[in-house]
């Protein structure tokens, strides 16, 4: 039976919110350069604001990292509705196949409900990574804190919930979400989730879907797992899963506006008892109960570490989109006209502007030869053309080369022989797509900033200062796990 979560389009006055306020919320993000991928805002059923920044649309899969974590608490939810499971089994109980220290009191007697409130008997990160089974290097821990009292967030911890479910179930985790709910609520059909060592969902940091399926997510969790009058996921659990259940505050980390909420079920609590899903290089979709308003958003700001631009998102979001909303705003025809023009002419963020007078002419095709260096790179040339050029570099792997535009993104390959596969950790022959654009800052300063536009995503930024026959290159790479070796500097001469 169909139960397609159909969204209307609608201006933002009808759901009481002004069109010059979302216009000014998203040309803020954009004037600190955030790499913003894709955004929705809904009321309700109907979405007053979308928009997607090329080369992304509204049927791009974006990597969700630890939005992929809320997956997991309606994939248990699901479960225990299926009387698979409970919130008081005890994790070691499922897993009869590993070696694991019973001797270990704290260890095994951590609960389902433990892993989801993250308070397990874990306090570090178990060393995986390569490994051949994520799920057996778990246990090779020792436990550091008794289970069900203080808050740590624990990747690997929610990760095991996500490998249970698919024990129980004898299905991948986005399978079995899809057959329960979100495949008749409209969900992607060609969303799906990237692995883990060992053949298991990555879900703690792996699912793969749209915007608009995060937005079908949130709908559904927002009210109360019940859609079109059929009810998807008991009421109480969502009550629970979204409610406060533990203290999140770590002493010396506040975070304003998610971590001092409190923490639910692999669900951050938000203010005025707002719920949202997070990602670590935000991707967010925050709830606010009160005025039934979701504000989905994809982004891949990795070189954010100091959470300054998620403080910014949330601050500007509250402050411009949620406080203020009314029930209902007269049209404002000339507004909403400035805003749809705005989303249908936004580009993936760029380098632009730039000096005029440089030294192109006297660089172009040139040739330098580099010292020994951390990217491992033996020598580089610049070759441009009139609105772009390739940055032309040789390594172990031979010669490589980044298409870049100037003052405007191109779109191509990150060169090189092998890329992270769809399970993390093995890699294959490949490259990952990207978008390149590049500015002369100076008369003899170049930049090259590349941006990864794949499962995996991040960004590469490169900077070339000339004096008479040398240079100084500087490399910088924002990332989780990949291209590790494009980070450092290098000094050269003109061959």
């Amino acid at each position: 039976m169909k139960n397609e979560m159909i969204f209307e389009k609608a201006s933002p006055e009808e759901c009481g919110i002004s069109s010059t306020a979302v216009l000014s919320f998203i040309k803020t993000l954009d004037s600190y350069g955030l790499d913003t991928r894709g955004y929705v805002m809904a009321r309700g059923n109907k979405i007053f604001a979308e928009g997607y920044y090329a080369p992304y649309n509204e049927k791009s899969k974006h990597r969700m990292y630890s939005v992929s974590k809320s997956f997991i608490a309606l994939a248990v939810g699901l479960a225990i509705e299926d009387g698979l499971m409970t919130l008081d089994d005890k994790i070691v109980d499922f897993f009869p196949e590993y070696d694991i220290d019973r001797s270990d009191e704290n260890l095994c007697s951590a609960t389902v409900k433990d892993h989801l409130t993250m308070r397990t008997s874990m306090l570090t990160e178990p060393d995986w990574w390569g490994k051949p089974d994520r799920a057996a290097a778990y246990f090779k821990q020792k436990s550091t804190q008794i289970p069900g009292t203080n808050y740590s967030y624990d990747s690997a911890g929610s990760f095991l919930l996500a490998v249970i479910v698919e024990k129980l179930t004898g299905k991948p985790m986005m399978e079995y979400l899809k057959d329960k709910c979100l495949r008749e609520l409209g969900f992607s059909e060609d969303s799906y989730c990237l692995l883990a060592p060992g053949g298991h969902s990555h879900a703690d940091s792996g699912v793969m879907c749209s915007s608009r399926d995060l937005l079908i997510f949130a709908r559904l969790m927002l009210s109360g797992g019940k859609i079109g009058g059929k009810r998807y996921l008991s009421e109480e659990f969502v009550k629970k899963a979204t409610s406060k259940q533990t203290d999140n505050v770590k002493i010396g980390i506040p975070e304003a506006l998610c971590k001092d909420n409190g923490y639910g079920f692999l669900i951050w609590k938000t203010p005025r008892d707002g719920f949202a899903f997070v990602g670590m290089a935000d991707q967010y979709a925050v709830c606010d109960p009160e005025t039934d308003i979701i504000f989905v958003i994809n982004s891949c700001n990795h070189k954010s570490s100091d959470g300054s631009s998620r403080f910014l998102i949330m601050h500007e979001l509250y402050k411009s989109i949620i406080e203020p909303a009314k029930e209902f705003l007269p049209e404002n025809i000339s507004a909403l006209s400035d805003l749809r023009a705005y989303e249908s002419s936004l580009e993936l963020v760029h380098l632009e502007g730039g000096v005029r007078d440089n030294i192109q002419e006297r660089i172009n095709g040139v040739t330098y030869t580099l010292s020994e260096n951390p990217m491992g790179i033996k020598s580089f040339r610049l070759d441009f053309s009139d609105d772009g050029g390739e940055f032309v570099y040789e390594n172990s792997d031979g010669e490589m080369r980044i298409k870049f535009g100037l003052g405007k993104n191109r779109l191509g390959t990150f060169p090189g022989k092998r890329r992270m596969s769809r399970t993390a950790s093995v890699y294959e022959d490949g490259t990952y797509a990207c978008a390149a654009s590049a500015v002369w800052t100076e008369r003899e300063k170049f930049r090259l900033s590349v941006r990864i536009t794949d499962t995996f995503i991040g960004d590469v930024n490169m900077t070339f200062g000339f004096k008479g026959d040398g240079v100084s290159l500087f490399m910088s790479r924002h990332a989780q796990r990949i291209l590790d070796e494009y980070d450092g500097s290098a000094i050269g001469k003109r061959k």
